[in-house]
């Protein structure tokens, strides 16, 4: 029974880190589309 908690605590653990590192990445995806809209905007004079 401790061996199966352990394991949750392991997996809960790798799932954070991958959801955060998922939001890291959508972020960023964010900036650099908001970065490009920015670039264009200046482009075609707005």
């Amino acid at each position: 029974m401790i061996d199966e908690a352990g394991s949750i605590a392991e997996v809960a653990l790798k799932l954070n880190r991958f959801y955060g590192a998922a939001q890291q990445a959508a972020i960023q995806y964010l900036e650099n589309i908001g970065a490009c809209a920015e670039e264009f905007e200046e482009e075609v004079g707005r």
